[in-house]
């Protein structure tokens, strides 16, 4: 299981809920202090690992990692917006000593490179760890 959580602030009150990940591959939400399920079935198997990301300069997206080597881009309402399978979407990547790569995903970043004088907003990327220990990166496309 694996959690991250938002604040907002409303008036004079901050009010926090806690987005989790289960081992059955549901997503779920904590809001005052009461469980509410947000998605059945969000991943084939164990989420391992969640993110909440600001796309693209102004889109609020969640993005979670599964065990099937699955990662998804989620709206704030959990509807899916994208899925990258790691297998098919990588552009750099270590292999263990075994040659085989282990596809669960054990974190996320999310980060950006512009050049000094760049005017276009570039891709972002993902920086992904497995549960191997290798290290890939993956674009997201506006």
């Amino acid at each position: 299981m694996c959690a991250t959580y938002t604040s907002s602030i409303f008036g004079n009150k901050v009010e926090s809920d806690l987005i989790t990940g289960s081992r059955t591959g549901d997503i779920g939400i904590y809001i005052c202090g009461k469980f509410i399920p947000a998605r059945s079935n969000a991943h084939s198997g164990a989420i391992l690992c969640l993110r909440l990301a600001e796309l693209f300069g102004y889109k609020k997206v969640l993005i979670s990692g599964g065990q099937e080597g699955m990662i998804k881009i989620w709206d704030i309402k959990f509807n899916e917006l994208a899925r990258k399978d790691i297998k098919e979407e990588i552009l750099a990547f270590n292999f263990n000593k075994t040659n085989r790569l282990e596809l669960g995903i054990s974190s996320i970043d999310i980060y950006q490179c512009m050049k000094v004088h760049e005017t276009d907003r570039p891709p972002s990327l993902l920086l992904i760890t497995t549960t191997d220990g290798s290290v890939l990166e993956a674009k997201i496309k506006n």
